[in-house]
């Protein structure tokens, strides 16, 4: 089995350039085939090492002033617009060997070929030179080349102008990117057909043939390219994928040991997720693989530690930006399809009655890992995959509420959430505390999420074919919503709670009673919530309790039964009626300095909650100030502050 070719694929093609690299000027090329990404190019490199290797072996003289000048040669042609591009990397690539087989500096290895060699770099394209010598620019370069390295076996001083050929092996040159070249690509091949022909250069062409036809779609074009092909071609391979031999490249640029180990240890997973990816492209995989590295830098210490959780994160992880990356595009279908999805987006959507969101096919990776298994919301997901980073304090929190690997002491319900991951005994030990708790007369839940989690979970396990059962838990269901507090229900939409359910047997009875009973619950709380924030707004305005209004407008919170209750992301000024608002405002006989602290709490409102559905209250309000301040209808001390009062109203400074 090949060193280059652990797997075996591609053995036939090194085996067979083996054999070319012996021939004694063989005028013809090898075409190297394959779609990008495929390889092509790695696998040419790790040959044209173990080439470089086997000549330095072969030619060593024992100075440590002499090296060999590898004769293996590799150019890409992405961008080339002229063959004098081609040409300026042949003499840019001879230079360079030559100047690391002297040891000296680029300039200096420059002037010592110009004065000791009488070969001028920088001459070589000058056409008339070439002409009036009787040799095309290639010949002048290669017969250059030649100069330039007998000169490493003797006095640079003694090397006459012509004299004997060097006896090393003719040169290899693989030209790469064939299809990405930015001119005619018959034009490329009649030049590489000359080496061939006419200076006893081997040569390998990497392209993408197909795209190169695709591309390039005028009959003529390929009637061109078959014609050249047929003569300069002697035989064409297509490149097989050998992602287990360049998996350790794509790791070594891994800056992170951490990172690196962990990739190592999951390598056949992740080639398992490449593969049922169906996406060729094999730079996308060391693409994301090396994102990784940059993700894992922001997750929390706590994760760091835990094997399993970065098992599955890792995975995860590759899944989801391989996709993303297929089609960004698809983002939000990609996110509905692992059940991480926006909240307060999916809980309209259901209790509206709206379709179910469109979502990316993910099936095909099921045996390898499980998507369902979330332990992160969709933001976080959305800034991991498309930014590579995410707020380490929030995936911290996330992971802590959400995640099976890091809750303390966790909740019967949180456990039973986890039933793909339990024993048969710890599976019945949850359910039957989950039950308990769930159809007790307390309420057990301290978030609507975990409520109605544990009840869509419940309706799952229980109540397959028993409508007894249904309506029993349906009916406990809202009996906690009702004992749910106010700011709880406020809340509810905010917390992260996953509606795209795993549960499919569980949604319609859920969907039908339980999430129309939480909407309305939640309505009727956010009515009269309001209506006593309006009562209270106004008699605080009235008395001029400039702390109790800094918490009302700025805080968003009121004062009920003594304790000051969060409205969360209520709206409610969207309720205050302007006109008595104003009315309360003026009548106040406040000083213009607090009034001016009222209307700054306004603005501070504005710029820091930004709430829409105050957008339009804000400018009926604004509206309203200035007919009454038009029509006269302000003390007159008043009237001398209206300009920054009414820039407060426009979310303007302090």
């Amino acid at each position: 089995m090949s060193n280059t070719d652990p797997q075996n694929l591609n053995v036939h093609i090194e085996n067979y350039l083996d054999y070319y690299r012996t021939l004694v000027n063989p005028q013809y090329a090898v075409l190297l085939k394959g779609g990008w990404g495929r390889g092509k190019t790695w696998f040419i490199k790790k040959l044209l090492e173990k080439y470089n290797a086997s000549d330095e072996n072969q030619n060593d003289t024992g100075s440590p002033q002499v090296k060999e000048l590898k004769r293996n040669l590799y150019i890409s042609l992405f961008g080339v617009k002229t063959i004098e591009d081609v040409e300026t990397k042949l003499v840019s690539l001879m230079t360079s060997r030559l100047r690391k087989g002297l040891g000296l500096a680029g300039n200096i290895a420059k002037s010592m070929i110009k004065t000791s060699l009488k070969i001028d770099i920088d001459d070589i394209f000058k056409s008339d030179n070439a002409e009036a010598a009787g040799k095309s620019k290639a010949h002048s370069i290669l017969d250059a080349f030649e100069k330039m390295e007998l000169s490493l076996d003797v006095d640079p001083s003694k090397v006459p102008l012509s004299g004997s050929k060097s006896k090393n092996k003719p040169l290899f040159i693989v030209f790469d990117d064939l299809e990405r070249v930015d001119m005619d690509v018959t034009v490329i091949l009649g030049y590489i057909n000359n080496l061939t022909e006419h200076s006893n250069v081997h040569v390998v062409i990497l392209a993408d043939e197909e795209k190169l036809l695709n591309l390039q779609t005028i009959n003529e074009f390929q009637h061109n390219y078959a014609d050249v092909k047929e003569k300069l071609i002697g035989i064409t391979f297509e490149v097989q994928h050998n992602l287990k031999g360049m998996f350790e490249d794509f790791v070594k640029p891994v800056n992170d040991l951490d990172v690196q180990i962990l990739l190592q240890k999951h390598r056949d997973t992740l080639i398992s997720i490449h593969e049922a990816s169906g996406y060729g492209n094999l730079r996308i995989l060391k693409r994301v693989m090396q994102d990784f590295a940059h993700v894992y830098q922001s997750l929390p210490s706590l994760s760091k530690g835990n094997t399993q959780f970065l098992e599955v994160i890792l995975a995860q992880y590759v899944v989801l930006s391989i996709e993303y990356r297929k089609n960004p595009s698809d983002i939000e279908k990609l996110l509905n399809a692992i059940g991480s999805v926006n909240l307060d987006t999916r809980i309209e959507e259901i209790l509206n009655g709206a379709v179910v969101p469109e979502r990316l096919s993910v099936e095909r990776y099921e045996h390898i890992v499980d998507l369902k298994d979330q332990h992160m919301g969709a933001n976080l997901w959305r800034q991991l995959i498309v930014g590579v980073t995410c707020d380490v304090e929030e995936l911290s929190q996330s992971l802590t509420q959400n995640s099976r690997f890091f809750q303390k002491n966790p909740e019967p319900w949180q456990q039973l959430r986890n039933y793909r991951y339990l024993t048969r005994t710890d599976f019945n030990q949850a359910l039957e505390n989950t039950k308990t708790i769930f159809f007790s007369d307390e309420s057990g839940f301290p978030l609507v999420d975990d409520l109605l989690q544990t009840c869509d979970l419940l309706l799952y396990l229980l109540g397959k074919g028993n409508d007894e059962q249904i309506n029993k838990l349906i009916e406990q269901a809202k009996a906690h919503i009702d004992r749910i507090a106010p700011e709880k229900l406020l809340q509810f939409a905010q917390d992260g709670f996953d509606l795209n359910f795993h549960y499919s047997d569980s949604q319609k009875p859920f969907k039908d009673s339980v999430l129309p009973y939480v909407k309305s619950k939640k309505s009727n709380t956010q009515t009269d919530l309001s209506n006593a924030f309006s009562s209270s707004f106004l008699e605080n305005i009235r008395k001029n309790n400039l702390d109790e209004l800094h918490k009302m407008i700025v805080n968003n919170e009121m004062l009920q039964d003594k304790i000051w209750l969060s409205l969360d992301k209520t709206p409610v000024l969207a309720n205050v009626c302007i006109s008595d608002f104003l009315d309360a405002f003026i009548e106040s006989g406040a000083a213009v300095d607090d009034k001016h602290q009222v209307f700054s709490f306004l603005g501070q409102r504005q710029r820091l909650k930004n709430f829409n559905e105050e957008k339009e209250w804000f400018g009926k309000l604004t509206q309203e100030y200035q007919n009454r301040l038009n029509a006269n209808q302000l003390p007159r001390l008043e009237q001398l502050f209206s300009n920054s009062f009414l820039q407060f109203l426009e979310g303007g400074s302090d």
